[in-house]
């Protein structure tokens, strides 16, 4: 009997101690506002300046002691906000797949697309990714490859013109993508596709202008003459 009831009081501990921790925050905050409005209110009370005031100099001090309180409460969940978000996305960037470079299929997974790119090239040919998360950072141009069904995070678009000699980027060549995220890339795209990538949807273009038409995707040509200026006077 005495060894049940040393069980049962134990188990009531890890009970009460599992919801303490679940619920500490909350907690936390309980006990932060009471003794933000209690203490300040005490010492009012207390103090000889103040206490002459009466209630009205307590109740004062009291809420000004929440209002401190929970301006310094917000602050801390911000930061704290902040803190949890860049440790998910760093750890998101950081927990890609090990991926054989040399293979020409990828299924359902979350690659580092420098990892494919051969050592000392940045050339990568021929390969199929389907439901795959393909993360950068990563210039990428893209040459007779296909993208179907695809969505964007953080990717830019840039417009460039056919004849550009581009340095920073990686080439993907005959490449194709199917319903595959892509994560922190930017995609060089000539001039001649830029309507045709937009169809695409989710595309988010940083280079203007993109009209079809514009004098930065068209040779400019010469104005034509004034023809009145020409009449005969």
């Amino acid at each position: 009997m005495q060894k049940w009831r040393n069980y049962s009081f134990m188990r009531f501990i890890r009970l009460l101690a599992a919801w303490l921790w679940e619920h500490l925050g909350t907690i936390s905050m309980v006990i932060g506002w009471i003794a933000s409005f209690g203490v300040p209110a005490w010492f009012a009370s207390a103090t000889e300046w103040l206490g002459k005031y009466g209630p009205i100099a307590w109740v004062s001090a009291g809420f000004i002691g929440v209002l401190v309180f929970s301006m310094v409460w917000l602050v801390v969940a911000v930061a704290r906000k902040i803190w949890i978000n860049s440790t998910v996305h760093k750890k998101f960037y950081d927990s890609a797949d090990r991926v054989n470079p040399m293979e020409t299929y990828f299924s359902r997974k979350r690659i580092k697309l420098e990892d494919l790119l051969p050592p000392g090239s940045g050339f990568v040919e021929g390969k199929t990714f389907e439901d795959c998360e393909l993360i950068g950072p990563l210039n990428v141009l893209s040459i007779d490859s296909f993208l179907e069904s695809n969505r964007f995070e953080s990717v830019d678009h840039i417009a460039i013109s056919p004849s550009a000699n581009v340095l920073n980027a990686r080439v993907f060549h005959k490449c194709h993508f199917r319903r595959c995220k892509f994560f922190n890339v930017s995609f060089l795209i000539a001039a001649e596709f830029v309507e045709h990538v937009t169809n695409w949807g989710g595309t988010n273009w940083i280079t203007l202008p993109l009209n079809k038409g514009d004098p930065a995707l068209t040779p400019s040509l010469p104005a034509p003459p004034d023809t009145e200026s020409e009449k005969p006077l």
